[in-house]
């Protein structure tokens, strides 16, 4: 028996091992759930697009709310007017957002969501 080659295997069998036990214990990153995330972006992104197009059509937007949140229902707030759209339970997201209009007095829009 060739001892140079049982050695090299052996060192070998031992190195897998130790470096298969090193994998193991890692500890990989966590899947965290990211839906509250997204729906704070959809609402951000739905408030940006009606300011950008400053035309605050209630069917319009009510239309829009609809096609972004498919399945939930919320409220609509233009100047302290809220219009509701479904039934209002369950926890409550709301994302704000400010513009000044034509004759520069600043004016709020608001987006909340049931959930």
């Amino acid at each position: 028996m060739n001892s140079d080659g049982f050695h090299f295997t052996f060192e070998a069998c031992l190195t897998l091992l130790f470096v298969l036990s090193f994998i193991v214990l890692l500890d990989f990153p966590q899947q965290y759930n990211m839906d509250s995330l997204l729906l704070k972006q959809k609402q951000h992104d739905l408030l940006a697009v009606w300011l950008m197009q400053r035309n605050f059509d209630l069917g319009e937007m009510e239309n829009d709310f609809g096609f972004v949140f498919p399945e939930s229902s919320g409220f609509i707030e233009i100047n302290g007017n809220r219009t509701e759209i479904g039934n209002s339970d369950g926890g409550l997201s709301i994302e704000n957002a400010f513009y000044l209009d034509e004759s520069l007095e600043l004016r709020s829009i608001s987006i909340g969501i049931y959930h």
